[in-house]
């Protein structure tokens, strides 16, 4: 909810879902659909076969993740290159937003300004 209120849109693996209720394939194409990849760290999910999976799709569709870790949760290593947010339960909102706005810069710094087309356009005019 917190994403989509500041305009992102995303896949989760809802905790209702029992394993296997998708497929790997179904999963790899959904995490390669989308620009950016949210890892929540939980107690349970360090040692999770499903979420390394995630983890390995991602990776090698060169999304550098963004990581929600509750409380004092171990995040894996393969997750040090990546913006880290640590939390507790009660201000998980706030890792939401920080994690919504990190997504948010992340866009902007891929699209260029208006002005550096035109600096562009000058540039190649002159050549």
């Amino acid at each position: 909810m917190r994403l989509k209120l500041v305009g992102h849109s995303g896949w989760v693996w809802q905790d209702d879902s029992r394993f296997g209720a998708y497929i790997h394939d179904e999963i790899a194409e959904i995490i390669a659909d989308y620009d950016h990849f949210l890892c929540l760290c939980t107690d349970k999910s360090h040692g999770s076969a499903g979420q390394k999976f995630e983890r390995g799709i991602a990776f090698a569709q060169d999304k550098l993740p963004v990581v929600i870790a509750l409380e004092e949760n171990h995040v894996p290593i393969a997750y040090s290159g990546g913006r880290q947010i640590r939390t507790t339960f009660v201000d998980f909102q706030r890792a939401c937003d920080d994690a919504a706005a990190e997504f948010s810069s992340r866009i902007e710094a891929m699209v260029p300004v208006a002005e550096d087309k035109a600096a562009a356009e000058e540039l190649k005019a002159t050549k």
